[in-house]
Parts: C-alpha cells; sequence; structure tokens
C-alpha cells in the first residue's frame, strides 16, 4: 500500500493486497452512470444563488419558490475550477436538529427558517416534523 507522500496511486505494487496497488489506477474514472460525473464526487447539497427560496420570478415553480439546489454537473464545475463547497448539512438533519432542539413541533416562524434553509415548501417541512413527532410518539407507546 502507498504510504503518504510516497508517490502517485500510478506507481504499482505487486505485493500489496489492495487491486489498485497491483494494477495500477485505471486509465479512466469510474463513474455514477454512463458520461456520469466520477466515483469520487459526491454531490453536496448546495443552493443555487440565481433561483433562492421566495425568487418571485422563478421560471420552473408554478406557485412558491422554495429554492433550487446547484446541479451536480454545474457543482462539479465549480469545484473544478477552484471553487469551494459549502458547509452545509443535508436536508434531513437541519430538520431532525431543528425538531430535537424544540421537542415538539417548531413555531411556524420556526418552521418558515427551516423551509428557507433546507429549500424545502412549508408543506413538506411540516410534513416532516409531523412524521418526526409521530416516531416520538410510538416510541413513548413502547417504553
Amino acid at each position: 500500500m502507498l504510504a503518504p507522500g510516497s508517490g502517485s496511486l500510478n506507481n504499482v505494487e505487486s505485493d500489496c493486497v489492495h487491486r489498485l496497488c497491483k494494477k495500477g489506477k485505471p486509465d479512466e474514472e469510474p463513474c455514477w452512470f454512463p458520461g456520469g460525473l466520477p466515483l469520487t464526487y459526491v454531490p453536496v447539497p448546495t443552493p443555487e444563488l440565481e433561483r433562492p427560496f421566495g425568487n418571485p420570478s422563478c421560471s420552473h415553480c408554478k406557485e412558491f419558490c422554495s429554492g433550487h439546489y446547484t446541479k451536480p454537473e454545474k457543482l462539479w464545475q465549480h469545484i473544478a475550477d477552484g471553487g469551494a463547497l459549502s458547509k452545509a448539512s443535508p436536508p434531513s438533519c437541519i430538520i431532525v436538529d431543528a425538531y430535537t432542539k424544540e421537542k415538539a413541533i417548531p413555531s411556524e416562524d420556526t418552521i418558515q427558517e427551516i423551509a428557507k434553509n433546507v429549500q424545502l415548501p412549508i408543506a413538506e417541512v411540516v410534513m416532516w416534523l409531523e412524521h418526526l413527532q409521530q416516531i416520538c410518539v410510538n416510541r413513548k407507546k413502547v417504553d
């Protein structure tokens, strides 16, 4: 196996058990799907600045725009051009954290803020919060 700083992954080490070490780095990097992004890239939910939460001129949304995430290809290009990733948490974590903090379904103002942070319609955020509340109720029945 390669020790840190010992060279590139293209070096072949036949005495190592790892396939990558024995055969070397493949000529073509494996992708998520044909013509897609490489497996080494894991998309991070990154809000798209051009289409934010509450955007009144969004051409994709029929009613209220709850915001949009940057498409993986555009985010990949941003990173390839030297840009940085946001430190965003997955939407599910944001909703669970908000519910855990309140230990109940939060106020309408807090729900509005959560919806803005996770870029989901308010009705969907309420649905997920009600789901978490039902899980708590069901767990109390078991205990």
